[in-house]
């Protein structure tokens, strides 16, 4: 899920808040 840097701040905003509720 992680490699490319294409992805948009949506995406990554999503994708980064989905990790934080994986780790909390």
């Amino acid at each position: 899920m992680m490699g490319t840097q294409n992805h948009t701040p949506a995406c990554l905003l999503a994708t980064l808040t989905a990790t934080s509720m994986w780790m909390n």
